[in-house]
């Protein structure tokens, strides 16, 4: 089942991100996007799948069930929708292939792919090496009472007691450990290692490739720069656990946490995402960051992140049509 599980997460994600993109946004084919997007959407889909079950009292299995048969029936229209509006052409797909190997064939950047695998490993090791901060956290809790209740939120995690008045239902929305437990249930993986060890490995991959699009923003033609962007923020991972609520910090010792998945996958591809204009996909990420992270009403950091970026571009806009600002005065250098 663990092959399962991994053509599951390798896959879906990117055609889920197909069908989203197709909706929201009309240009790009990188992979990338089609993935990192596909995995906020399907934190969100959960979100949405575990809030009908708490309203209409099903169960964690109905739940599973549920987002299973969701998760695979956006995976195929996404694949029918790219395929039905020719947005995802694997002409295109071989040719951006062949352009990308052949920008990164130079000495230097072969070099810079090499120190980011390097840190890449590293930060891998210091997440499966370093023991996980468990002090006031409840996931793995959580997702064993949900396990063995076939429940959602029903049961105390620590006493094993019914919650007789129930929980504030902005608490009861937070999916990402029942996410978890979703793939270990459904792909029968251990529960412990799967959280502790597997799951923070991957957010750190997401976070390699949130940042992996901010370079190619930042440096659309210059793969020198943008191996070297990555590699810079990328190395800020490895060794910048210098306080508590730091993203390397939450990664390394807590990556299994929804301020972790946050911190080093929401926040960066919405950055992206605002950078680029991609108001849509802007909408997925501040969703997301509502059923990952306790908000107030959904207003989190992320909304804050898009009000900046719009608030920059405001100003931008008023200095540029501003007589004698924004343009070079003639006569003058």
């Amino acid at each position: 089942m663990e092959v399962v599980f991994v053509l599951f997460i390798a896959l879906v994600p990117i055609c889920m991100g197909m069908f989203v993109r197709a909706i929201l946004d009309t240009e790009g084919q990188n992979l990338a996007d089609y993935y990192l997007c596909g995995i906020l959407t399907l934190v969100v889909v959960s979100g949405f799948t575990q809030l009908a079950a708490i309203l209409l009292n099903y169960s964690f299995t109905w739940y599973c069930s549920t987002l299973l048969v969701a998760s695979l029936a956006m995976s195929v229209a996404g694949i029918v929708t790219s395929v039905a509006l020719n947005r995802f052409s694997l002409k295109q797909q071989k040719k951006n292939y062949r352009d990308h190997v052949k920008a990164i064939s130079r000495g230097g950047n072969v070099l810079g792919i090499m120190i980011i695998a390097f840190v890449f490993i590293g930060v891998l090791t210091r997440i499966l090496l370093s023991s996980s901060i468990l002090e006031g956290d409840f996931t793995l809790e959580t997702i064993n009472t949900c396990l063995s209740t076939d429940t959602i939120y029903k049961f105390n995690s620590l006493t094993g007691d019914f919650i007789e008045n129930g929980m504030p239902i902005r608490q009861q929305i937070l999916t990402l450990p029942i996410l978890m437990g979703f793939f270990i249930k459904t792909f029968g993986l251990p529960a412990t290692a799967f959280v502790l060890q597997a799951f923070p490995c991957f957010v750190a991959f997401l976070y390699f490739l949130a940042l992996h699009r901010i370079g190619s923003f930042i440096y659309p033609d210059n793969t020198e720069k943008r191996l070297t962007f990555t590699g810079i923020f990328s190395f800020m991972i490895l060794v910048g656990d210098i306080s508590l609520k730091s993203p390397s910090f939450l990664l390394i010792y807590q990556g299994f946490t929804g301020y972790a998945f946050l911190a080093c996958v929401i926040l960066p591809y919405l950055f992206s995402a605002c950078l680029r204009r991609k108001w849509g996909i802007a909408a997925v990420c501040i969703a997301c960051e509502a059923f990952s992270v306790w908000t107030t009403y959904g207003v989190g950091f992320g909304v804050l992140v898009v009000v900046f970026f719009l608030i920059a571009m405001l100003l931008r806009k008023v200095i540029r049509n501003t007589p004698g600002r924004g343009k070079e005065q003639p006569g003058k250098v």
